[in-house]
Order: structure tokens, then C-alpha cells, then sequence
């Protein structure tokens, strides 16, 4: 497997999560000194391959002037602050396609049901 598909997988536990890891715009969360434009390419540098369309632009959406937006993302259910291919249901992007920091990563809780042995851990 190449390193875009590598990693691990536990649907339940993220889902139950929400996907809080998925916050990239969140403050703090960004990378010092890049615009969010530049944050967003760099994170999605093979968006072209995901072959779905972002739930929104965050370039446009957290300029300061376009503050109405975040409401208006709120009231469809999408988090603003999360990837702009994170739905209410999930990422949108096939596991196969997507960033290799998404399926690498694994937070407190996931790291935690591994030292548990619990069974829904996939290692991919």
C-alpha cells in the first residue's frame, strides 16, 4: 500500500467523535504564518483526485467580512471550523483518497481502544 492509503480506521469510534481531528481551521490548529488558503492546499495538495466538491471554501469563508457564513454553514448542519470535506455524516472523501495526515492520524480515544484490544481497529 503507498503512504496515501496507509493507516488506521475505527468508523465507529469517529463517528461517535464527530470528528474533532477534522477541525483544521479551528485556532491553534493552523500552521503559523499561512494564510488559510495556503493551509487548505497544502493539507488538500491532491484535491483534484478526491472526485468530490468541498462543502465550502474556507478562504471565503472565515474572512472576517463573510463572518455570515459561518452561521449559514451552522444552519446546514457543517461545522466551519472542520475540513471543508467533512459532512454531518462524515468525511466525503473515499478512504483510498484521502490526505495521508487523515488516515495516519490517531488521536487519545483512538490510541486508547488499541491498548484495549478492542476488535473495530482496522490497521490498513
Amino acid at each position: 500500500m503507498g503512504m496515501e492509503t496507509d493507516g488506521y480506521r475505527n468508523e465507529s469510534l469517529c463517528a461517535g467523535c464527530g470528528g474533532d481531528c477534522c477541525r483544521i481551521y479551528e485556532n491553534g490548529r493552523l500552521k503559523k504564518r499561512l494564510t488559510i488558503q495556503a493551509w487548505s492546499d497544502m493539507f488538500h495538495s491532491f484535491r483534484v483526485e478526491y472526485d468530490v466538491a468541498p462543502l465550502f471554501h474556507a478562504d471565503v469563508v472565515h474572512i472576517r467580512e463573510n463572518a455570515h457564513l459561518i452561521e449559514i454553514l451552522r444552519e446546514k448542519n457543517i461545522d466551519p471550523y472542520a475540513c471543508e470535506y467533512m459532512a454531518s455524516t462524515g468525511c466525503t472523501i473515499s478512504w483510498d483518497k484521502r490526505p495521508s495526515q487523515c488516515v495516519a492520524f490517531r488521536c487519545e480515544a483512538f490510541r486508547s481502544t488499541e491498548i484495549k484490544g478492542e476488535a473495530n481497529v482496522q490497521v490498513l
